[in-house]
């Protein structure tokens, strides 16, 4: 494994843990900004670039084609359904179950994500530190 390879699956690893961490908010100089898909769906959308870069670049034996087609299908479809779930929880007089929701769309894509990438994720964690 190259030293470029590394980091490639470094970013993509610290892009995993900015989606992980979307539910909790961001803190910005002296307050907490709310969870957003906007910003979920970018992050997300960043993590799609270096997996691909990844795969492109370096034809990694860890990343198939058939996890790569997953992990673009979990984007194109789990992680839109954030942002269209979002979108009902901001209206004016969204019930509080609609916040709930969003916040649970979140999780499942995260959790999809982490299924279709587990193979990278599990070559990040043999990177020594």
């Amino acid at each position: 494994m190259t030293e470029e390879e590394k980091k490639v699956l470094l970013d993509i690893g610290s892009l995993y843990k900015e989606l992980l961490n979307e539910p909790y908010g961001k803190w910005n100089g002296r307050h907490k900004e709310e969870p957003s898909a906007y910003s979920y769906c970018r992050n997300a959308e960043s993590l799609k670039n270096q997996v691909y870069e990844l795969f492109n670049t370096f034809h990694p034996d860890y990343l198939s084609e058939n996890q790569l087609g997953d992990f673009s299908h979990t984007c194109d479809k789990e992680v839109k359904n954030v942002e269209h779930i979002y979108e009902r929880a901001i209206k004016r007089n969204a019930a509080k179950m609609r916040h709930t929701e969003f916040l649970q769309a979140i999780h499942n894509a995260n959790k999809q994500i982490k299924s279709d990438l587990y193979s990278v994720f599990s070559k990040i964690k043999e990177i020594p530190k």
